[in-house]
């Protein structure tokens, strides 16, 4: 389905590029190893707010089992994500997000400013909105930890944080970049890390 639409242009929206696989969606080779590489996830779309700001929804991917999990919208340029590393959580699944849209659309059909509505209903679909977030923790935190989705993700290097999605409210805006010890600066960020097709996520920051 995502394919056949290809893509949805409204007056007074960004752009909305579906159609996986296509060169509009071709991620930066840095962006792409920051995310996780090959077999970490599957993009759903490209969503445009500015030149250097926009973001790639993808669905989160186990590449050790291939279930498909959270759907997360993280950005696609990888200076920005850097230097503001974090994610916005959208959905539990595909499905969920499918009947998201659904919901958000026939709601906008009835109400008197279509663009208007979806651009307010969407705004969580975009890291670093103000939307109710999930603080990172240090990854030290959880350490010794009897879960063990948070155990594998504990021996990570020092200076690493982490954050449990699994009772986040969606959609939620995590942002590495505001933990309290977060290194303030344009060049923080070395990649994220993923456990259990996006439940879990950690940010390992550049060695210096």
């Amino acid at each position: 389905m995502l394919r056949e639409i290809g893509g949805i242009r409204m007056p007074g929206l960004p752009p909305l590029r579906l159609a996986p696989g296509v060169p509009e969606h071709a991620v930066d080779p840095e962006a792409h190893r920051m995310m996780g590489g090959d077999g970490t996830y599957w993009p759903v779309a490209r969503l445009g707010r500015g030149p250097h700001d926009d973001a790639l929804m993808q669905v989160r991917v186990d590449p050790r089992t291939g279930e498909w999990g959270y759907v997360v919208s993280i950005p696609a340029d990888p200076g920005v994500l850097r230097g503001e590393p974090g994610l916005a959580l959208v959905a539990e699944s595909l499905p969920h997000l499918l009947l998201t849209v659904a919901r958000i659309g026939r709601a906008a059909a009835a109400a008197a400013d279509f663009a208007s509505h979806v651009r307010g209903a969407t705004e969580g679909f975009l890291t670093h909105t103000g939307e109710p977030w999930t603080r990172p923790v240090p990854i030290e935190e959880w350490a010794g930890s009897p879960d063990p989705l948070r155990a594998a993700l504990a021996a990570l290097p020092p200076g690493t944080h982490a954050a449990d999605l699994r009772d986040s409210p969606i959609p939620t805006d995590l942002c590495f970049d505001r933990a309290e010890d977060w290194p303030y600066g344009a060049d923080t960020l070395d990649h994220l890390r993923f456990e259990a097709a996006g439940r879990l996520v950690a940010a390992v920051r550049k060695r210096r």
